[in-house]
């Protein structure tokens, strides 16, 4: 999605700073064409100095800070960092760490540079249906995206009060490498999932509305329907995602009901009844 955002950017006449662990061949080919316009500074999300730095590369590079702000960094409950296969090393769930604390780090940090040089801005975070549902296999990122939904609606008096706008995209399910070693899985849920470029235009139009998009919208993104506005209290995912959701209660269903999202969770649990797994 990012890298999406990144071409529809430039594509407009914005310049952009790239701040990730490495650069995709894409990426870099896109580099490689914009260099005048375009600038990498190689950035770990989880700490926050880096993320600090980024504010005087960007002085350094393009002479002043970014009036807009996407973090786009995230990760779906890898096998290095799941919460059913219990294998963080740290005292910390990384997951966590990229997908809510540092979208959350790094609006804290955008503010303290645009009030500090008195200009506007807009900071659009990431979200997921996902952060509007539950999702039993996936608890980190369902409990990640409901953060920072969380954290936005709580931004709202921010573009009043301090001329900062947090607003938040949901998109529902969309073919990015997130999915990469999980789409044998979640193959029939990928048919309806949405391009990337999709989506950044609905960033795009998210941070360039302001006056129909204030600060705290969340705008949930659905597959096959329409763009909504999801409302203060009492959110519910649309129609589309909710079909694409995985049981929400599958101790209610039969055995061979239960979706074959469940099958690594339901080994997960298996061998810690049969072997135990007391700490």
């Amino acid at each position: 999605i990012a890298l999406a955002f990144t071409q529809l950017a430039i594509s407009r006449g914005a310049r952009v700073l790239i701040a990730d662990l490495n650069l995709t061949p894409t990426a870099q080919a896109l580099l490689s064409t914009h260099s005048q316009d375009i600038y990498f500074e190689k950035t770990d999300v989880t700490l926050w100095p880096q993320l600090s730095r980024l504010f005087s590369v960007s002085l350094k590079a393009f002479g002043d800070v970014p009036d807009i702000y996407l973090p786009a960094a995230g990760i779906f409950e890898p096998t290095s960092a799941n919460w059913w296969a219990d294998n963080d090393e740290d005292s910390a769930y990384k997951q966590m760490e990229v997908n809510a604390s540092h979208p959350m780090k790094l609006t804290r940090l955008a503010m303290r540079a645009l009030t500090s040089r008195k200009k506007k801005g807009v900071v659009c975070t990431i979200a997921s249906s996902s952060g509007l549902m539950g999702i039993y296999t996936a608890p980190l990122y369902c409990a990640s995206k409901h953060a920072i939904v969380g954290f936005t609606k709580a931004m709202a008096p921010a573009d009043r009060i301090e001329g900062v706008r947090v607003v938040c995209i949901a998109p529902g399910d969309v073919n990015t490498p997130i999915w990469d070693g999980k789409r044998e899985t979640f193959g029939e849920q990928l048919k309806k999932a949405m391009t990337p470029e999709y989506v950044a235009e609905r960033i795009a139009e998210l941070i360039c509305e302001g006056s129909r998009h204030v600060g705290g919208t969340i705008l949930e993104v659905p597959p096959g329907a329409e763009p909504r506005v999801v409302p203060l209290y009492g959110a519910h995912p649309s129609p589309p995602c909710i079909d694409a959701m995985v049981l929400q209660d599958a101790g209610s269903n039969p055995k061979d009901e239960v979706p074959v999202y469940f099958d690594g969770v339901r080994k997960v649990l298996e061998d810690e009844k049969q072997h135990g797994a007391w700490p």
